[in-house]
Parts: structure tokens; sequence; C-alpha cells
């Protein structure tokens, strides 16, 4: 009885301390002179063909880069996209030409702005999962990183809900519907 004490209080700190480790740990990457900082996706609803994902990327370097391209096996397209406010109607358009992160700056993809569309799904994103996306800049080159499936929480003022989005709700710049169920135009 005495060694099952002993060895109780050895291991109980142990214990303790893998069960205090955060579930949700935040990724980062580090490529050159960049930081990719917890890139995360959203969980797909019923049967919707689409998601979003988003991340912080940091430029650590004198000069800029730029995202310019963007690709996943989890999807059969991903593109870069923004939201912005047109005649106070909030629009999603794809960035043409890439995101630019300036030197010694960073830029964050998020609900609302910039972010990475996710189209026609080749599977169901579930809370908890992750798949790989390779992100592709100008300068730095290819970036691999892993993309943790997460619930978004509460939005502040000037967010919108992908939801919309993935119903076919979202419109691009020229005000056609781009992410209905049939698939997106190109």
């Amino acid at each position: 009885m005495r060694h099952t004490t002993v060895l109780f209080a050895l291991l109980a700190p142990v214990c303790v301390a893998v069960l205090n480790v955060p579930s949700g740990v935040a990724q980062e990457v580090k490529a050159g002179q960049l930081t990719i900082e917890h890139p995360w996706a959203r969980p797909t609803l019923g049967k919707a063909p689409n998601s979003a994902a988003y991340m912080k990327i940091t430029n650590h370097g004198g000069t800029p880069d730029k995202l310019v391209g963007v690709k996943s096996d989890v999807a059969n397209d991903a593109q870069m996209h923004m939201v912005e406010k047109q005649r106070e109607v909030m629009r999603m358009r794809q960035v043409k030409g890439g995101i630019t992160v300036p030197a010694k700056a960073s830029v964050e993809l998020k609900p609302g702005g910039y972010h990475i569309m996710l189209l026609d799904l080749r599977r169901k994103l579930s809370k908890g999962d992750m798949f790989d996306m390779t992100l592709q800049f100008e300068h730095q080159g290819e970036v691999p990183v892993q993309v943790k499936i997460e619930k978004m929480g509460g939005m502040g003022a000037g967010t919108m809900k992908h939801d919309a989005m993935n119903k076919g709700a979202m419109k691009d710049a020229e005000g056609h519907s781009d992410h209905n169920q049939g698939g997106h135009k190109h």
C-alpha cells in the first residue's frame, strides 16, 4: 500500500499537468521571415459544400511578401476572399493578385475580412479534426500548415457569419451569388 501512495504522489503532478494543457493550443509555423499563427477553419453545417479558413500571418522581414495561392486536399478549390461593405451590404469577393503582408507587420485572415474559401469540399469538416493546407507566398514559396477545425465563438460588430455563405446568401462584387449549393463561379 505504501508503494501505491508513493507512486500516486509522484504521478499526480504529471497527470494534472497533462490534463491542464488546453485542447485548442494554437499552432505556429515559422518559415523564413514569416510566422503563421493559429490556422483554423469552420466546421461544416449539414451538407454545406464550403467552409472558410483563417489565420494570422506576420512578416518579420524588411521587405513585403504576398500570399498568392493556397491549396488543400480537403477541397476541390481554395481561394483568397475578402468581405467588404458596399452600399450598406456586406459582400464577398475573390481577391485577385494575392494578399500583401507588409514588412514588419501582420495581416489577419478572420471572419468579416480576408479569409480562405474552401470550395466544393471533399469531406465534412468536423470540430476537432485537422487537415493540411499549403500557402504559396511570392518570396517565401510554399509553406505547409495544419488547420484545426474549430467552432467559431461570439462575433463582434462588423463581422458576418459564414453560415449564410454556405446557403448561397453571399454575393460577389458584381452581385452574383458564387457560393451556392451547386458550386461556385470562376
